[in-house]
């Protein structure tokens, strides 16, 4: 018996390609920093999987990280440190939150701030820092040619963290560090 003759057709072969810049530069400056760290892909696909409901007929997928930081010292003990950062991507094939029905998968971006102090006690550092963040993702389009909003999605969320830890000897700094953060929703439910 066939594969034909039972309603199955045979796997054909598809091509894929990735593209995948990166950007790295570093300040070499006797006091402050600078540092920018970029990193793009995008992968895409020759075709598709027409008729699959669990799956986007389009698969291709972007995918860049961005961070910028510096470092201003302050004294030679307290220095200001802060970062810029972005994500723009798209959901994981088989995660729980892609929906059923897509033509392809949304893309959101997540970008946001670090700032915070750092402080030397001998070999004692304290460090502690405030965050913001926000998420945003596009609407879904369907393959029905409807879309779907997925303002449900989208937050801000905002943390801070402190860290204790002890320069003990080079290579070797245990360190103690706590965290909090919150999410608000855009939309409630």
């Amino acid at each position: 018996m066939t594969a034909a003759r039972i309603g199955f057709t045979q796997p054909r072969g598809a091509a894929i390609y990735r593209i995948a810049p990166e950007l790295q530069a570093t300040s070499d400056w006797s006091r402050h920093a600078l540092s920018l760290d970029l990193r793009g892909s995008f992968t895409g696909y020759d075709k598709g999987f027409p008729g699959q409901t669990s799956s986007p007929l389009n698969l291709d997928r972007p995918n860049v990280d961005g961070k910028l930081a510096g470092r201003i010292d302050v004294t030679r003990d307290t220095r200001i440190n802060s970062a810029l950062r972005l994500r723009v991507a798209t959901d994981n094939p088989g995660s729980p939150d892609v929906q059923v029905g897509l033509s392809k998968y949304p893309i959101y971006a997540n970008f946001g701030g670090t700032v915070g102090v750092e402080h030397d006690f001998n070999r004692l550092q304290l460090q502690v820092n405030g965050n913001a963040d926000r998420t945003v993702y596009q609407y879904s389009k369907l393959t029905d040619g409807r879309s779907a909003s997925n303002d449900d999605r989208n937050f801000n969320q905002y943390g801070a963290q402190a860290r204790l830890s002890y320069d003990w000897m080079p290579g070797v700094k245990p360190f103690t560090e706590v965290e909090a953060d919150t999410r608000i929703h855009d939309l409630r439910l």
